[in-house]
């Protein structure tokens, strides 16, 4: 379950929903949303080294449910469960990250779908988000845009200098070490 650590940031594993990565923001705080445990593990030691913070999410429905959309698109009767408490969660999202570097194959619903999702909610159409994906052809490019992607993708595998110049192209203020 969930605990406090005692630097008071909240760490509950990969793969058991949000974890905050440990080190102090000197730039940025991201999103990270992945399926593949290792994927990001190796994203999250990446963003650290560029003196980033992370917290991570191994599913798309997990984001979803932060912004408040999962209840009410997934709910059988279509009234939303819970939504004052999703709600609640996703009002902090645009406050608490910067970013969100988003998968695009993911297990249940894919990252494109999930974009599309945050997206409509005004409260966070303007947080940048990346999609990091081995899909690059210039046709799956054109698909992400128009879902309200970042037009700078991530092509997995990617190396850490290519993390930082997608960093500071989709948030130039950001300062990276």
């Amino acid at each position: 379950g969930a605990g406090g650590s005692r630097d008071g940031s909240r760490d509950v594993g990969v793969g058991s929903g949000v974890s905050a990565s440990s080190g102090r923001a000197l730039g940025f705080h991201l999103l990270t949303v992945d399926d593949d445990a290792t994927n990001l593990r190796l994203c999250v030691r990446m963003l650290e080294t560029l003196g980033c913070t992370a917290e991570t999410l191994t599913d798309g429905d997990e984001l979803l449910s932060m912004v408040g959309g999962f209840a009410a698109t997934r709910s059988r009767d279509g009234v939303a469960t819970d939504a004052e408490a999703e709600a609640a969660a996703g009002a902090e999202l645009d406050e608490r990250f910067d970013a969100i570097l988003l998968d695009i194959v993911m297990q249940r619903t894919n990252g494109v779908q999930v974009c599309r999702a945050v997206k409509r909610d005004p409260r966070f159409s303007e947080i940048p988000i990346v999609a990091a994906t081995g899909n690059t052809s210039e046709g799956n490019r054109q698909q992400y845009r128009q879902a309200g992607f970042s037009p700078h993708v991530l092509a997995k595998p990617y190396k850490i200098s290519q993390l930082s110049d997608t960093l500071k192209a989709v948030a130039p203020e950001c300062q990276l070490e």
